[in-house]
């Protein structure tokens, strides 16, 4: 086992940083943090990517409701990352990669500790979710890219679990059902699959 977690930490780590704004409201007021991410990104050599409505197309994983929780842009979103890096890893490439999503309303606090560090320090687990005070929160986390390991299993799993039900958060709300489902298996017998089902209105599908 020693020597296999020596193999693993052997290999390069490659950071590719990404986010989503979803428009001007949310740029112009986090610019100078997105400025700072940037900085942040090229001094430890990371890719770094700012999408928003015009890069990613967010009704095509579920329609359209209203410009709130109800949108799962993040889950387009890293899948059109996640495609990239594939992409580069069949160039022959040989890395260990990791999407770090960090929600355009989070910030980078000890710019001179890499994010590296953090997966290093969680024995590059697939799935890396960083501190919130209240919560598991999907709002700033790790994910590996790989080709058919649990990165890309966590991932795929997330994504269907997310295709169906009304749930508070959108992608964060359906994600803790998922895992609870994907890491604990038959240990779970609940079944949360929707949020407030009946109490739903179509007319105003935002929460009160």
């Amino acid at each position: 086992v020693s020597i296999a977690i020596a193999d693993v930490a052997a290999l390069e780590t490659r950071i590719h940083m990404a986010t989503f704004a979803s428009d001007e409201n949310y740029e112009n007021p986090f610019d100078a943090s997105l400025k700072a991410k940037e900085a942040y990104a090229k001094r430890w050599g990371y890719t770094f990517e700012v999408f928003n409505d015009n890069t990613i197309d967010c009704g095509a994983f579920r329609p359209l409701r209203w410009r709130g929780d109800f949108r799962y842009c993040k889950l387009e979103a890293l899948k059109k990352i996640r495609k990239r890096v594939r992409k580069l890893q069949k160039s022959g490439s040989h890395a260990r990669d990791y999407i770090f999503w960090h929600d355009v309303d989070t910030h980078i606090m000890r710019p001179e500790i890499p994010l590296t560090h953090f997966v290093a320090i969680a024995n590059y687990a697939p799935v890396v979710f960083t501190e919130n005070a209240l919560s598991l929160n999907n709002g700033v986390f790790f994910l590996q890219v790989d080709e058919d390991g649990p990165g890309k299993r966590f991932f795929s799993a997330w994504r269907r679990g997310c295709r169906t039900g009304e749930w508070p958060w959108a992608d964060n709300g359906c994600m803790y059902e998922v895992m609870l489902h994907h890491f604990a298996g038959e240990r779970y017998t609940g079944a949360c699959t929707s949020f407030r089902q009946d109490d739903f209105n179509e007319a105003r599908p935002e929460p009160p």
